[in-house]
């Protein structure tokens, strides 16, 4: 090949060098830093990553990071309360998996002199979220803002279980003692430690 033709296409090629780089917004001449050692900052759900960590298997959705004991529907079915082993109740968007809130609804769980089992119950119109555990307590809560609305206190050990009627007017929780007591829930929305009720024994 002679030189003229050697110059031309050397020519030719730089030329097509910069419409490249041009094309792909990069001036001539430019020169691009090398990609960040961690570029990925989320999964591929959205959620961030810790620091120098590439990728992620699996998803950080719906988990608490504790023992879970119980779960309930809300009854439009858009949220998820889950009652930790730690006393702790955490409120989940269903459609997202992601925790809305969460309420340190019965911080004396983790006390072994204590027996039980945390346990959450929606009412049956979705206003009230009730929660037992073995702090010999049951609390009533507004599931929407974590604000508590009453309580009962239990005479005799800790609460495995809680269930609302389908009126939503009581609520009955099985005892660790054997014991099912029937609640008057309105009875409850007094300031908490002055709540009163009328209670039905039921051993067997």
């Amino acid at each position: 090949m002679s030189r003229t033709c050697q110059r031309t296409w050397g020519r030719l090629s730089v030329a097509l060098l910069v419409m490249g780089a041009a094309s792909c917004g990069v001036a001539a001449g430019e020169i691009q830093p090398a990609p960040a050692e961690n570029a990925a900052t989320a999964d591929r759900y959205g959620d961030p990553l810790p620091l120098n960590v590439l990728a992620r298997l699996g998803t950080v959705r719906f988990r608490p990071g504790e023992v879970v004991h119980s779960v309930a529907f809300s009854p439009d079915g858009k949220t998820l309360a889950a009652a930790s082993r730690n006393g702790r109740v955490g409120l989940w968007d269903v459609a997202t998996g992601r925790e809305r809130l969460y309420i340190v609804a019965h911080p004396g769980h983790a006390d072994a002199s204590f027996s039980g089992s945390p346990c959450v119950a929606f009412s049956p119109d979705g206003k009230t979220l009730a929660t037992a555990g073995n702090d010999r307590a049951i609390r009533f809560w507004d599931p929407a803002t974590a604000k508590e609305l009453g309580q009962f206190q239990v005479p005799d050990g800790g609460i495995s279980c809680i269930a609302y009627s389908p009126d939503g007017k009581s609520l009955a929780s099985a005892g660790v003692d054997t014991t099912v007591l029937v609640w008057e829930v309105a009875a409850a929305m007094n300031p908490p430690g002055k709540a009163k009720a009328h209670v039905l024994y039921i051993r067997d």
